[in-house]
């Protein structure tokens, strides 16, 4: 048994768990929610972003995410991740996203829950791949990380919004280099890179990459999703 076992014995209270943003319609597990908003001018202006799309199906072990990296898409991915291992833990899992980025710290979190589950984790970036995206999908097992063939890939540095005093805005700049040390390590690691070969890549407001592009240079993903790997 894998090392992280212990986190994935079986939970039925887990299984049976129908929370009242969970529901199960047609064997999916659909989760829906506005997403976490930060102080942005479009919260000010009193205007809603869009909920995120996102399925679990346990039969079919696949996870789909379509929509910001939040608090709804990290508690779906744990969740699922949890509960698929707990059935098999050598059948693999496979995560479909299409993402433009958001939260870093849920970044981490689902990053983080993919180095723990056991099972093998295979990763398909499809429409676009951006900013915090881009880990989720490098977090894949290797040799199981795949873009679709017009799926765009984004990266950069970390990014922060306005804060209202300068002490306030010193502590959260030495958070802030704290995690971006931790993002261009767990970057460079998972996509084959050594820091200094990684950092380019990570910095700007934004490096536009194509799929095979993405592969080549930066290493987010092995190899262009071929048709008999999806359906």
């Amino acid at each position: 048994m894998s090392q992280n076992g212990d986190l994935y014995k079986p939970n039925q209270e887990l299984l049976n768990r129908r929370d009242r943003d969970l529901t199960m319609k047609n064997g999916l597990l659909l989760i829906g929610g506005r997403t976490t908003k930060n102080n942005t001018d479009e919260q000010e202006n009193g205007e809603e972003e869009e909920p995120s799309v996102l399925q679990a199906s346990p039969e079919e072990r696949v996870i789909r995410v379509f929509g910001p990296v939040d608090h709804t898409m990290s508690f779906t991915i744990w969740c699922a991740l949890e509960a698929f291992a707990t059935d098999n833990q050598d059948e693999e899992i496979t995560l479909l996203i299409n993402s433009l980025g958001g939260s870093a710290h849920d970044m981490f979190a689902i990053a983080d829950a993919m180095g723990l589950c056991p099972a093998p984790i295979r990763t398909i970036g499809t429409g676009i791949v951006a900013s915090a995206a881009t880990l989720i999908v490098a977090s894949g097992t290797p040799g199981r990380r795949f873009l679709t063939n017009s799926c765009m890939v984004m990266t950069h540095d970390l990014q922060w919004g306005y804060y209202t005093n300068l002490s306030e805005l010193q502590t959260v700049a030495e958070a802030g280099k704290k995690m971006e040390s931790r993002y261009h390590k767990m970057m460079a690691r998972r996509c084959g890179k050594t820091l200094k070969e990684i950092r380019p890549h990570l910095e700007g407001q934004g490096n536009w990459m194509e799929a095979r592009e993405a592969i080549k240079k930066v290493g987010v993903a092995d190899s262009i999703l071929p048709k008999r790997e999806l359906w």
